[in-house]
């Protein structure tokens, strides 16, 4: 019997859900790889991320190599604009993982999965990059509307940056407000979801 098209996909779905949970709970293995290859291959881009993970973590039989692993991102990307895709390939650039800071590269791919999702992390990265100038010019209006969206999600980074850009302007209250207010949320959310989006740093 073959698969119709629509059968492919909902089995690669399927596969997909079973390969990411069994990679959030640690397995290492190389056959893991070979399955992410696998739907990869078969179009779907997420399966190039979580290589992208592997590549840059070296995991799963693979030797660290961060040039392989941003190629991978940027094929999560091309394959199906997966935002964590956008996310990991940002980060790489914005923190110099392997190469250089390339601030303008970081913060174009962060406005644009802002723009598209209003994603958290880009919208705290965002607010974080107006405020220090970082790949464009400074300017506290803008980091203010960005960490302002971050916070409106919940975001414990959003809030503890927030906090910072109030301390510069010495707005001492707003300061100690939102820093109360982020280690809060820190301290309930690590006791009750740990993985929570809410807690990533980027």
């Amino acid at each position: 019997m073959v698969l119709r098209s629509e059968d492919r996909t909902a089995s690669a779905i399927m596969r997909l859900r079973s390969a990411v949970t069994a990679f959030q709970k640690g397995d290492a293995s190389p056959e893991l790889a070979t399955e992410f290859d696998f739907l990869a291959r078969a179009g779907i881009g997420e399966g190039y991320y979580y290589l992208g993970l592997m590549h840059e973590d070296g995991t799963n039989g693979f030797c660290r190599n961060l040039e392989i692993a941003r190629e991978l991102y940027q094929k999560a990307i091309d394959t199906s604009e997966f935002i964590e895709g956008y996310l990991a390939l940002a980060r790489m650039l914005y923190f110099g993982v392997g190469s250089p800071p390339d601030f303008a590269c970081a913060f174009a791919l962060y406005a644009r999965v802002a723009d598209a999702s209003d994603n958290l992390i880009a919208c705290f990265m965002l607010g974080r990059m107006y405020q220090l100038g970082q790949g464009v010019d400074k300017d506290h209006r803008l980091a203010r509307m960005w960490y302002g969206r971050a916070v409106g999600k919940g975001s414990m980074w959003g809030m503890f940056y927030f906090a910072t850009l109030e301390a510069e302007e010495r707005n001492w209250l707003a300061y100690v407000k939102l820093r109360f207010l982020a280690l809060r949320t820190a301290w309930v959310l690590r006791k009750r979801r740990p993985l929570d989006v809410r807690l990533r740093p980027s």
